[in-house]
């Protein structure tokens, strides 16, 4: 989790919203994707801006059939946090 994230909600650009209003030390269950080549983006909860963009290969990686699980870590300002990792 990042401890200085809001709260988001996370959009495939093209199948839209994934997941809404996850907050830090929440998850969401698994879904159910087709296999594709996505960019994931985690946005406020407003959707008014995007807090960071993925891209998620998952056709190029060959994970037909495949379980994924994908989390977030990290902080939004470093700087603010005694220098820590960096969201991602």
């Amino acid at each position: 989790g990042s401890t200085d994230a809001p709260t988001v909600d996370v959009h495939e650009q093209d199948a839209g919203e994934l997941t809404d209003d996850l907050m830090y030390g929440m998850f969401a269950g698994y879904l159910e994707l087709p296999t594709a080549d996505y960019t994931v983006q985690v946005r406020n909860e407003q959707n008014s801006s995007i807090v960071a963009a993925y891209g998620a290969p998952l056709a190029t990686l060959g994970l037909q059939g495949q379980a994924l699980t994908v989390l977030a870590s990290g902080f939004l300002d470093p700087s603010m946090n005694s220098s820590g990792p960096a969201f991602g």
